[in-house]
């Protein structure tokens, strides 16, 4: 049955691969493979899952490496989208899948928009960071 997508759901969804989620006001968070996964339902439209990985690079060293790997895997990759957080001390990179969810999903739907977003978030870290390496 088609039903409205709400953190709740995702909620349940992703404790049917084992994962609890921790709820917060408006997400709920995991920590997945050592980053920190956010799940937002936003205004019951989009589903957004996002790592963050905080990297010991300061900001201030202005090393483009990392800017450049997700300038290039967001040029070759439409499964998700990386961008560098460079507001705090230290560059964060960040992937983020979006879930288009206006419609609906069933629970099997949405347990598999979830699996593959997760997979794709954790698998883009990976590939970014070996982008940065053989670009510094």
């Amino acid at each position: 049955m088609i039903s409205a997508v709400t953190l709740e759901r995702v909620r349940s969804a992703m404790q049917y691969f084992g994962i609890e989620l921790a709820p917060h006001e408006e997400i709920a968070t995991a920590n997945l493979n050592g980053y920190p996964v956010t799940f937002a339902v936003i205004g019951r439209a989009i589903l957004i899952v996002r790592a963050d990985c905080t990297t010991d690079e300061p900001v201030a060293d202005g090393n483009p490496a990392k800017f450049l790997a997700c300038n290039h895997f967001n040029a070759f990759n439409f499964q998700c989208k990386a961008a560098i957080m460079d507001r705090i001390e230290n560059i964060v990179i960040r992937t983020e899948c979006e879930i288009m969810v206006a419609a609906g999903m069933t629970d099997d739907q949405l347990r598999a928009a979830l699996k593959e977003s997760v997979d794709h978030i954790l698998q883009a870290q990976k590939a970014i960071a070996q982008l940065a390496d053989s670009m510094s």
